[in-house]
């Protein structure tokens, strides 16, 4: 929902996504975001 075409967070959707899931933890939500987008698998 907050991806971009270019792999980074639209973070001015955040407060959307927060009132639409009904997220209560705002910064746990955004440290699982940022874990997610800057992951990297191991190589072979």
């Amino acid at each position: 929902m907050l991806a971009t075409d270019y792999g980074s967070i639209d973070w001015s959707g955040l407060p959307l996504a927060v009132a639409i899931y009904g997220v209560v933890d705002i910064e746990g939500l955004v440290m699982r975001l940022q874990l997610i987008k800057s992951h990297k698998p191991p190589e072979a």
